[in-house]
């Protein structure tokens, strides 16, 4: 790849440059069509699903892109595959390379079904998991035990008070 420089000061990675061996790899990303009211523009959604790192939730991080759609082929609820380019204005940087899913009437052309998101299997997290209910139970039994003890000794100490305003009479 060739190292150019435009408006934008927009070069190749370090990788596609200096004489090395391969392609530049490109950035592409799946997203949804959320406006077409630009010329040869179009707004994507693309949403990311990542695991929240201490609770046992999955977190959507939502952004939206510009991308470059130079016959104006794609349409609002599409599912389309837009890739980096070189920067095409300020904040377009994407082109749409095709259709994945087009939205219901749509003509469809290179359709693709989405991959299924399947969650990976992690053993040292679920080991994680158990251990953390072992020890909260722990934690519990000894709660309830200590608040047995407390509960006793209040008992034992209003007795012996009864006992002390009983024998003084």
């Amino acid at each position: 790849a060739q190292a150019r420089s435009c408006a934008g000061g927009w070069r190749p990675r370090a990788s596609a440059r200096a004489g090395s061996v391969g392609a530049m790899v490109v950035r592409k990303l799946i997203g949804t069509v959320v406006s077409t009211s630009m010329q040869k523009s179009v707004s994507v959604n693309v949403r990311r699903m990542s695991p929240h790192p201490l609770y046992d939730v999955t977190i959507r991080r939502d952004k939206k892109y510009i991308a470059h759609d130079e016959a104006e082929m794609t349409s609002v609820g599409d599912h389309v595959e837009i890739a980096a380019c070189r920067p095409l204005s300020k904040r377009k940087a994407f082109t749409v390379t095709r259709v994945l899913r087009p939205v219901a009437g749509g003509e469809p052309f290179d359709v693709v079904p989405l991959p299924p998101f399947e969650r990976k299997p992690r053993p040292e997290r679920e080991a994680r998991l158990a251990a953390r209910a072992q020890t909260k139970e722990a934690k519990m039994v000894n709660l309830r035990e200590r608040r047995q003890r407390e509960h006793l000794a209040r008992q034992e100490a209003a007795r012996a008070r009864r006992e002390a305003a009983g024998s003084s009479e």
